[in-house]
């Protein structure tokens, strides 16, 4: 029985030599596949000659042979693709043209395939986002291990946890798509998306996509805890040999919220959070306490001795500086950020 294989690995752009250059596109029209396709051309090459008489007066210069690159800019949602050659030159001046040439059959079905895997996806990703996960919303009782799963800072405890949760959802969601009997387990070691079909293949880019894909996780019954994903995928789709899909999902920190504070506002690089006079659940207090490190000499019994957020508090309150380092994944590789509370001791 064939099955899928999901990961959320991002890994470099993979290139076969025989493959042509596809650059998804989802609001491109015909005007802007061409700039599109300006964009990507092959540098002409060059080498220094020098003249064929009075050498003895020095001169030369350098002579250029044109280069030319065939590539297709495809729209995966009006299913419209151009096939471009791109020719650039240096004579004078550095020039580029682009003219536009017919797809191949064996190219649209290349193209085909990528849309009915673009359309699954994309499918998969609108019927489980949004959801309500986890149910619970017991977050400001003492904090515990299993309560605090039910929180959205255990995320940043275990984020492989969450992704691993998306891929099997996805997963589960994909077993009817007209591709899915194509996949297998296997090992992967390329990335991008390749795509081989019929003798020929494709290599796609989502660089020019402007409209993202993405998914959130909802925890308890209110936006004050969310978690809000970019979802990118990768592999390698042979339908003579490897066949695998990844899956990378990037943290939205300006789109997530935990006890209805902005991610970047709680965790950003230089925030300073006073939780005397900022409401942060038990959950979020541990993880503080459990993650950070007490700025040396900041406890204090009468406030927090020249830190103006502790020196108001007085009355002998005994409060602790710590310095935390959050870390998410953005685009597959690792972001973190160092932030500051003020907790009572």
């Amino acid at each position: 029985m064939k099955k899928i294989a999901i990961s959320f690995l991002f890994i470099p752009f993979f290139s076969l030599a025989s493959n042509i250059d596809v650059y998804s596109c989802n609001t491109c029209n015909y005007q802007q596949a061409v700039k599109v396709a300006e964009q990507h051309f092959q540098a002409p090459s060059c080498h220094w000659e020098k003249p064929g008489y009075q050498e003895e007066f020095g001169g030369g210069g350098y002579v250029c042979k044109s280069a030319k690159k065939e590539l297709i800019v495809a729209n995966p949602d009006t299913k419209i693709a151009y096939k471009f050659q791109v020719t650039t030159s240096a004579e004078f001046d550095f020039t580029t043209t682009v003219k536009e040439l017919s797809l191949s059959s064996k190219e649209q079905s290349l193209l085909d395939s990528f849309y009915s895997i673009d359309k699954d996806i994309k499918s998969a990703l609108k019927s489980i986002s949004n959801t309500e996960y986890n149910q619970s919303s017991v977050l400001w009782v003492s904090a515990s291990s299993d309560i605090c799963k039910n929180s959205p800072i255990s995320y940043f405890q275990d984020p492989r946890t969450v992704h691993k949760d998306f891929s099997n959802k996805l997963t589960a969601k994909m077993r009817s798509s007209s591709w899915h009997d194509f996949i297998t387990d296997t090992e992967f070691t390329g990335g991008g998306l390749t795509i081989e079909k019929g003798g020929i293949g494709a290599k796609f880019s989502f660089q020019h996509n402007e409209m993202k894909n993405y998914i959130s996780k909802i925890y308890g019954n209110s936006l004050d805890n969310i978690l809000v994903f970019e979802v990118n995928y990768a592999g390698e789709i042979n339908f003579d040999g490897k066949r695998q899909i990844n899956f990378n999902y990037s943290l939205q920190r300006g789109a997530s919220f935990i006890d209805g504070i902005e991610v970047d506002m709680l965790f950003g690089t230089g925030s300073q959070i006073d939780t005397t006079k900022t409401l942060l659940s038990n959950c979020v207090l541990d993880y503080i306490k459990k993650k950070g490190t007490i700025e040396s000499g900041s406890s204090s019994g009468g406030g927090m001795g020249g830190n103006d957020s502790g020196s108001n508090n007085g009355g002998g309150m005994c409060l602790n500086k710590y310095n935390v380092t959050t870390c998410s994944t953005v685009n597959g590789d690792t972001h973190c950020t160092n932030a500051s509370f003020i907790v009572p001791c």
